[in-house]
């Protein structure tokens, strides 16, 4: 079975919709398809996601566990060439240095100036996913960018932190869980790929307020009955918004489409899943 993850309801809203109506008019049937949310960052991603891959672990001698573990979501670009509607499938997984891991001397922030540290530690997609997905996109006729993408551990709302991301780490887009679940992944043996379609791009500052937004439906239209000056900006996002998640339904129906016409399901030939790695 693949599994389809995502951070919010709202990134797979479109998805379910279009898993119902491919489900009434598809000629053969599709592959088994579970749609999860899992929440926002570290500490809710990874373990609602080691919670999933524990319960369908295989009870006994010719079980199998999940086929494949796919992270659908939203982005935002620090590479400057990632307008909205960008579908990433990105190669490598950085994460951003922990706080522990910042000595004073080569820390974010220092007096010397110096730029965030670079721990060289990512995790990398499982490689037969990774192709299938270029290969579906192509199919859509969806353009795809294999710029890497970090993990971070807040929202990266500002112009100005997305550069200095770009310039510290080698990479194009940031978000709050690929490496994270990647990790679970890769620690279960389940063969992972994360997909992100960029929301924000580099030159563009989030309000501060839209944190605060991203839990229910309701609270964006309450902002704008009580914080009437907040309207335009929640007009462009609802845009941007609309745009991105028609582009990940459109990869992520193409990419379940795709392997129904495989000779054997996702990941169910031997392969290499998710691993770590590092550069010195």
């Amino acid at each position: 079975m693949l599994t389809i993850v995502a951070s919010m309801e709202h990134e797979v809203a479109g998805l379910r919709r279009g898993l119902n109506a491919l489900s009434a008019q598809a000629p053969g049937p599709l592959p088994p398809v579970d749609v999860q949310v899992i929440g926002i960052g570290k500490k809710e991603s990874q373990k609602r996601v080691m919670a999933l891959l524990e319960r369908r672990r295989p009870s006994m001698a010719g079980d199998r566990g999940p086929d494949g573990l796919l992270l659908v979501g939203f982005a935002g670009a620090v590479d400057t060439r990632l307008p909205t509607g960008a579908l990433c499938l990105s190669t490598r997984y950085y994460r951003a240095a922990q706080a522990e891991e910042i000595s004073p001397i080569s820390g974010a922030g220092d007096a010397s100036g110096g730029q965030p540290y670079f721990t060289g530690d990512f995790i990398e997609p499982d490689q037969r996913m990774w192709q299938q997905s270029v290969d579906a996109a192509c199919e859509a006729g969806v353009r795809v960018s294999h710029l890497d993408s970090l993990t971070v551990d807040c929202l990266v709302s500002g112009a100005q932190e997305k550069a200095s991301l770009g310039q510290s780490y080698p990479v194009g887009l940031v978000n709050m869980e690929d490496y994270w679940v990647a990790a679970a992944a890769a620690e279960a043996g389940v063969p992972f790929l994360s997909a992100r379609v960029i929301l924000d791009t580099s030159n563009q500052t989030l309000p501060a307020y839209l944190a605060g937004l991203a839990g229910s439906p309701l609270r964006p239209i309450l902002a704008a009955v009580f914080m009437p000056w907040r309207i335009p900006a929640l007009i462009q996002l609802g845009l941007q918004f609309r745009l991105a998640r028609a582009v990940l339904t459109r990869f992520a129906l193409s990419y379940i489409q795709y392997i129904r016409g495989l000779p054997e399901a996702v990941g169910s030939t031997p392969g290499p899943a998710a691993t770590s790695v590092g550069v010195n």
